[in-house]
């Protein structure tokens, strides 16, 4: 066991450490999975807080934590879920999604107006960083 939680640690130390380089004021960040989510925010140096992304599940219900186990930690805390990608739309910015790097995609609503610009694999974990275009512009020609 041991063994295991030396490489997770160091796995997410260095995919922090990436974002934490290369982070520009205004980017967003949004972390697939609890587990995941509460050791990013350990190793985050970013000004921002990072988001969880809480699509809903197939039977339409909230994919949102409930007020057992990891979810206690966030029992008010709204502005930590994320429901759909598509909330981050609302100007020019970047946003750094991380997640499983395995199928099935753990983003798989990822509009089509945004551009990957940079994608980073470290062991079973995918790091992409996105540039999401001004919604209000690319509506209006």
């Amino acid at each position: 066991m041991s063994n295991d939680y030396r490489t997770d640690p160091e796995q997410f130390d260095d995919l922090v450490d990436y974002v934490n380089e290369h982070y520009v004021a205004g980017d967003r960040i949004v972390v697939s999975d609890m587990f995941w989510y509460l050791s990013y925010r350990y190793y985050n140096k970013t000004p921002t807080v990072p988001l969880l992304y809480t699509p809903d599940k197939p039977d339409g219900t909230s994919g949102r934590p409930n007020a057992y186990g990891f979810g206690t930690l966030f029992t008010n805390s709204s502005n930590v879920y994320l429901d759909k990608l598509q909330a981050l739309e609302s100007g020019p910015a970047r946003v750094w999604l991380i997640g499983n790097k395995a199928p099935p995609d753990d983003f798989t609503s990822i509009p089509a107006s945004w551009v990957n610009v940079s994608t980073l694999t470290i062991e079973d974990t995918q790091l992409r960083l996105y540039e999401v275009p001004d919604a209000a512009h690319s509506k209006h020609p």
